[in-house]
């Protein structure tokens, strides 16, 4: 097979070895694949990478060759059968390292030494090469042996615990979204590395833990426990953060209703013909969750005699975005993304022509590659010969050696891989402030431009005494520069606030475009032509500026126009379809996953396009959307439907079949333990555990398909297990065993928690007016050294030291500009919103049940 022309992609010419038995590393290398890169993936030789264990397969006679997690994982990589046990096998990929730009690995401590590659023998390999090692835990840390799974990921990061019914056990969603975040950061930080690479000659090794990855989207929950003592926990179909927020029962399926901007919600209720529903106790968000039954119980008897897709037109002309939850079989038919190009046809030789979907981001200047994933060993042969080639080719020893200073860093200091590097970030809210982030992480100058009003965001502030929470009272005067949220969210950037309706402030925008890099905006579709700031505008002022762009549903198409928020368009891309219990209805997610992801997506673009620039001088364009950033995670699931003929549907946390795993009620109330049971070796380690040797010799229990087959028999002895032990140690004796297992954390059990503590997760930073305040910090590790991690910016904060230092213009140039209200160094009065309300804590009756205080 071919593995397709890459002439003309980003990252043509670049080599990655791929050593992942994760999804996270598969995911990051496809990435790689899709737009050039020449991917190599090295699997064991008799039944390949890990991916290709799981189902279900399009033929059963070919199992290794056509399930649908290796057929959407792996596609336009090459495939090199080879051994690490084998010493001739091993100098083959010591080899095959030795040539490579990037290195992907998910091997824990122990197999890192004993096969010879950890990051230190990967330096002397490849020096010039960035090596990201992927794993549940990360290299370093009391934990850093444990084995994971996609549910115990997700149970250890904290999102399994805030998503399913109260009482009911937690759930897992039912695409690795866990492991899919980490993947899309680790791509993100290899393209940083690679520009780095460019400039100074040398290597990186990246530490990414993919538990930090999942905690890393847990910013709100976090900051409103540590803001105002909200302790979230599973909820249902709903949102603590205010209602109606969520999804209700419609008359054909279900609808996911958003009830802001709060100035919209009234105009709604008037065209349903209840307009009762925004006035008195339900005039505010607050007011109607405070009376959510009472509400629910007027809303639900119109809802019931409408359908979804009428309900959400009827949202849009209202001003408001609502959503309704999609299965496979109609996000394949979303005509959103049809007009995006999305979904495309690829031959694979057994599995037959699939239509796969396409990948999160967009960029103006080049196409991404789709070829089908490599049969086993299919170029093994012929990456042997390359290597032949290359060891007999007289300058195959220095065509990739770095500079001198390829070394290490010294202890105590950090490579940081875009400090050079100046970023504009015009975002609001959560998905383009997080990517916007997450480069400040990777040591860009981020400077967040905000109107005169402030971001919306900065209305989240920590929860009054009055409002439920128990913090300390806030200043109203400078309660904006006091939002938790916000200086999570805008950790280590500038700040500056200018008023682009105006033509000076557009000036000024455009004189910081023209000493900038890239520019990050997440306004409407249109709304930054007609500022006169699209991307043709500022490439006449900067040709190599990169521009990235975050819509809710693209910058084209028949859904352009639609507000986009991510409780609305998560349900639109699939998600929570195939989420929830068994036989039950749709659950929502405990986070509003498409805008991390989106924010990811972002980043990932803006930096393949800085690299472009870079080398051509030539700018980009790079366009995601919250639907197409979620609807290429979602992939797996269309590609399943094609396989069984079946829309999938919601099974639990039975999610990746033929793996026996679940979550298991432990000593205390809401005390949960996750594992996960695939291989033969984890078969006997859970056996030791539950002390049923006999189970060895159960015809029964002889394959993985007879375990799967049999799993609630399996099920049933876990439970008694575990059912008088503490989450913890119930999680400690089964990995002790070899199982992959992990205590289910609430945001409480994370901030004590030993491996991120180790990690340096969780940081203190001193913000202006806020003070002392911890954040969780970046989510990966440099050369072994944490990334720094700094303070949001007050509002206008560096108004002087941008306009004056980096621009050079005059004292008096600035305070004219202020007094005009061109430059703005507080936020205008009335203008700053509060698009959700704080969440109040839960307590607890005597009878156990979750009572609400106030």
């Amino acid at each position: 097979m071919s593995a397709g022309s890459t002439a003309g992609l980003p990252l043509a010419g670049i080599r990655v070895i791929e050593l992942s038995s994760h999804w996270a590393g598969c995911w990051c290398g496809r990435l790689f694949a899709g737009l050039g890169a020449d991917v190599i993936k090295v699997e064991a030789p008799e039944r390949g990478d890990r991916s290709r264990l799981f189902g279900p397969f399009f033929d059963p006679e070919r199992p290794t060759e056509t399930g649908v997690p290796h057929l959407f994982f792996n596609m336009g990589k090459r495939s090199a059968a080879l051994d690490l046990r084998d010493p001739r096998d091993a100098a083959v990929i010591r080899g095959l390292i030795a040539s490579a730009d990037v290195v992907v690995e998910s091997l824990r401590p122990s197999e890192a030494e004993a096969y010879g590659l950890t990051s230190e023998a990967v330096r002397t390999l490849a020096p010039g090469a960035v090596h990201v090692s992927i794993t549940p835990y990360g290299r370093t840390g009391p934990r850093a042996e444990y084995r994971g799974s996609e549910l115990t990921e997700y149970a250890a990061s904290g999102l399994m615990h805030i998503t399913g019914e109260p009482g009911r056990e937690p759930l897992a969603v039912g695409v690795p979204m866990a492991e899919l975040a980490a993947g899309q950061a680790a791509f993100a930080a290899c393209v940083a590395g690679l520009l780095a690479r460019d400039t100074a000659g040398r290597g990186t090794w990246i530490d990414l833990a993919i538990i930090d990855a999942g905690v890393s989207l847990l910013e709100f929950q976090v900051q409103f426990y540590l803001g105002g003592g909200y302790l979230a926990q599973r909820i249902g179909h709903f949102n603590d953060k205010g209602h109606p927020w969520g999804i209700y029962p419609c008359r054909d399926g279900f609808v996911a209703i958003v009830s802001g901007p709060a100035q919209s919600w009234p105009t709604f209720c008037a065209r349903i013909g209840l307009p009762d529903l925004a006035r008195g106790k339900f005039a505010s968000m607050q007011g109607r969750q405070d009376n959510r039954d009472v509400f629910d119980a007027l809303l639900l008897p119109w809802l019931v005699q409408h359908d979804r897709q009428e309900i959400a037109e009827i949202a849009r002309a209202s001003g408001i975005a609502f959503g309704y939850v999609r299965n496979a079989d109609e996000v394949a038919r979303c005509p959103q993304l049809s007009s995006l190009q999305f979904f495309e046809p690829v031959h694979h030789p057994d599995a037959g022509t699939l239509t796969y979907p396409g990948f999160p981001f967009l960029m103006s200047g080049a196409q991404w590659r789709r070829s089908c994933a490599p049969r086993l060993g299919e170029h093994t042969h012929e990456v042997r010969r390359e290597l032949d080639a290359r060891a007999s080719a007289p300058s195959a020893a220095t065509a990739k050696a770095p500079s001198q200073d390829g070394a290490a860093s010294p202890a105590g200091r950090v490579r940081r891989a875009l400090v050079g590097f100046r970023v504009l970030d015009l975002t609001r809210a959560w998905a383009g402030p997080s990517g916007a982030a997450f480069l400040a992480d990777l040591g860009a100058e981020v400077i967040k431009v905000e109107p005169p009003e402030g971001d919306p965001i900065r209305g989240r502030a920590q929860a009054t005494e009055e409002e439920g929470g128990d913090g300390p009272q806030r200043d109203s005067a400078s309660s904006h520069n006091r939002s938790a949220i916000f200086n999570q969210i805008n950790r280590s950037k500038l700040g500056i606030a200018l008023d682009l309706s105006s033509s000076e402030g557009r000036a000024l925008f455009l004189e910081l475009v023209a000493v900038s890099d890239a520019v990050l905006e997440n306004y409407r579709p249109g709304v930054m032509q007609s500022l006169g700031l699209g991307y043709e505008d500022l490439a006449k002022v900067n040709p190599r500026i990169v521009l990235a762009s975050i819509s809710g549903y693209g910058q084209t198409g028949l859904y352009s126009e639609f507000r986009g928020y991510g409780v609305a368009v998560e349900p639109l891309s699939g998600l929570f379809s195939v989420t929830g219990y068994p036989g039950g209805e749709p659950q929502r997610s405990g986070v509003d996953h498409p805008d991390p992801q989106a924010g990811l997506s972002a980043a990932s673009g803006l930096l393949v396009g800085l690299r472009v620039a870079r080398r051509t001088g030539r700018g980009q364009h790079v366009e995601t959307s919250l639907l197409q950033a979620m609807a290429a995670c979602f992939g797996p699931k269309l590609l399943e439907q094609a396989a069984t003929g079946r829309v999938p549907g919601r099974s639990g946390n039975d999610l990746e079949p033929p793996a026996v795993q679940g979550a298991y009620p432990c000593r205390g109330e809401d005390e949960w333990v996750a594992a996960s049971v695939l291989t033969d070796d984890e078969w006997q380690g859970l056996v030791s555990v539950l002390g049923r040797e006999d189970w060895l010799h159960d015809s029964r229990f002889r394959s993985v398909s007879g375990r799967y087959e049999n799993r609630d028999v399996i099920h049933a002895a876990i439970r008694e297990r575990v059912a008088s032990l503490a989450k913890h140690a119930a999680a400690a004796l089964l990995q002790q065993a070899g199982v992959p297992a992990a205590a289910v954390a609430s945001v409480v059990d994370l901030l004590e928690d030993e491996q991120l503590r180790a990690r340096h997760v969780w940081r203190t930073v001193t913000q202006c007016e806020a003070g002392e305040a911890v954040i969780i910090g970046p989510r990966l590790k440099a050369d072994g050294a944490d990334l720094p991690a700094g303070p949001a910016p007050c509002f206008g904060q560096h108004n002087e030291a941008i306009l004056c230092g980096i621009l050079g213009h005059s004292a008096a140039d600035l305070a004219r500009w202020v007094r005009d209200g061109v430059v703005v160094a507080e936020p205008v009065a009335g203008t700053l919103s509060t698009p959700l309300a704080a969440p109040r804590p839960r307590t607890r009756s005597a009878s156990g049940q979750e009572a609400r205080s106030g």
